[in-house]
């Protein structure tokens, strides 16, 4: 991988153009087992029982939600967010079939999107480091945090690299260049004052040395050898510090003398039973409604703000029905796709009984089936039953165009299925029940529309 893209690059993932080779990075970090010992020993801090609702806040590939989902079983919800849309689309792609427990979701770490106290543990690990407002973060993970519940973040302090070979000067100032490589490289030495600000409570801090004696292994997961290159070139070190640093590494590797070691640490802390009202969103830690700054909206703004944004929701669901595609070079109108997806889906079904469920007619769903034809996408097939019983059977373009959509559709629910298991079984039912009239109103407009004019 391009290991010069991983300080910078998880800090905005999608603008890095490096995507590939950082969920690449997770991938091999992650399966180091002195990685996995770390990860471990922060599940086992969370507490967790089967039931529990948990966010994985900067899930990246969504790993540890996989394993916390294992934790608390079926009866249990665990929520990852995170700020990159590549991530969430591996996370989802990675997820184990059977962990239906487990959701993904895009969001920013300081405006989750969930209400308050919806969580009975909170993780976030290699979170703050790459954030460049971790006091805001930590504030937003307390928030979703319920009373009682427990957060578990671990962040490494690239403060406490030691390395060895090496000059101690030349090695003390290429520790405070890499330091300084990341929005908040110091990081894990600030988390017990960190939730302590946020108001948790019984907070402790444990460390967790990483050592490494291998120099190729030291190179690719601590970004070792980009570090002294970019130290170098900003005059950090000279060039000549460099030169000499990189052969005493390479000579003590050799003889099996190189080390490497850096700590991370784990803060543990608890939101308390009683939370104090500041910050917390009151007495009780619910129901205060926020704009998307966190201060709290006056009654008739909140329904403006939520008629503005089911306008929004309308229309772009429209737009997403309406847009056309192409497959293997073949334009697709929205409609087209639908009867191909269809046709995937009720393989038996004829064409009136598509006709049904696409809501048109017959005469309009032979009309499609020409189109498709004649696009390669599909093909009819006479049932010798009944003369007017054709059957549609998809040609390799038409299941991956049926596959596409059913990619495109699979990848907002799960993100929009993520954000609701988050919420109150309460909370659900009121929503569903808006729902249900908003649907019986948009149905009852389209039929009074032509009596408005």
């Amino acid at each position: 991988m391009d290991e010069q893209s991983v300080p910078a690059g998880f800090g905005d993932v999608d603008r890095s153009g490096a995507s590939a080779d950082l969920v690449a990075y997770l991938r091999f970090v992650n399966h180091l087992s002195q990685v996995r010992g770390v990860k471990e020993r922060s599940r086992r801090a969370l507490g967790l029982r089967s039931g529990d609702r948990v966010l994985d806040a900067g899930t990246g590939l969504g790993l540890d939600a996989g394993l916390i989902g294992l934790e608390v079983g079926p009866t249990g919800l665990v929520l990852g967010v995170d700020a990159s849309r590549d991530m969430i689309r591996a996370a989802c792609a990675a997820k184990d079939a059977g962990l239906g427990q487990v959701g993904f979701a895009l969001g920013d770490a300081v405006a989750l999107p969930c209400p308050d106290g919806a969580f009975d543990a909170v993780h976030a690990e290699r979170l703050l480091q790459v954030h460049r407002e971790p006091a805001r973060v930590v504030a937003e993970l307390a928030r979703v945090l319920r009373p009682g519940g427990r957060l578990v973040s671990v962040e490494p302090d690239w403060g406490t690299m030691a390395i060895d070979p090496g000059a101690p000067d030349v090695v003390r100032r290429l520790v405070r260049y890499c330091a300084g490589a990341f929005p908040d490289g110091w990081t894990g030495r600030t988390l017990g004052r960190r939730l302590r600000a946020a108001g948790l409570v019984d907070i402790q801090v444990e460390p967790e040395v990483v050592v490494l004696t291998d120099l190729s292994l030291a190179l690719k997961v601590m970004n070792l050898g980009p570090f002294i290159d970019e130290a170098a070139a900003s005059g950090a070190i000279s060039g000549e510090e460099r030169q000499v640093l990189l052969a005493d590494l390479a000579d003590a590797d050799r003889e099996g003398d190189f080390f490497f070691a850096m700590t991370t640490f784990r803060a543990i802390g608890g939101r308390p039973e009683a939370p104090p009202s500041a910050g917390m969103g009151g007495p009780t830690g619910k129901g205060v409604a926020r704009s998307d700054r966190g201060s709290p909206l006056a009654p008739d703004q909140l329904v403006l703000d939520l008629l503005d944004h089911l306008s929004r929701i309308v229309a772009l669901g429209a737009a997403i029905e309406r847009e056309p595609v192409e497959i293997d070079g073949c334009r697709l109108s929205a409609s087209e796709l639908h009867l191909v997806d269809s046709a995937s889906r009720y393989a038996g079904m004829g064409l009136s009984g598509h006709a049904a469920r696409l809501g048109v007619t017959r005469g309009a769903v032979t009309q499609m089936v020409r189109r498709l034809e004649e696009k390669g996408c599909l093909v009819r097939v006479s049932d010798p039953g009944d003369r007017r019983g054709a059957r549609l059977a998809l040609t390799g373009t038409g299941r991956r165009a049926a596959a596409w959509h059913v990619a495109l559709h699979a990848r907002i629910e799960d993100e929009v299925r993520g954000v609701l298991v988050a919420m109150e079984d309460d909370e659900r039912e009121r929503l569903l029940a808006f729902f249900s009239r908003f649907e019986t109103m948009l149905a009852r407009s389209i039929a009074e529309r032509d009596e408005m004019k």
